[in-house]
């Protein structure tokens, strides 16, 4: 994974990433980059040229959930006050 520390972590997709919404993260995923790049239909074959066009998405994806949870792991323990508080 030295890929995500020493070129993904420091691109514009990473260091934009501001959205703090599990729901978006998920619909973005889905929409953006499960339904239309790595999808593929029953019987198809994952051949080079999918390993090669998936590898980058999913690389993008562990990345951008390491750093989410960071920041939310950031902001829980950098609170005075439980979040769950009743």
């Amino acid at each position: 994974m030295d890929d995500l520390e020493n070129d993904w972590l420091k691109s514009a997709t990473a260091t934009a990433d501001q959205e703090d919404d599990p729901v978006k993260w998920t619909e973005a995923a889905h929409n953006e980059i499960l339904a239309r790049n790595i999808w593929v239909q029953d019987g198809a074959t994952l051949d080079q040229a999918y390993y090669d066009r998936a590898v980058p998405l999913v690389t993008q994806q562990v990345g951008l959930a390491g750093l989410r949870l960071a920041r939310y792991l950031n902001d829980v323990f950098g609170s005075t006050q439980c979040p769950y508080a009743k």
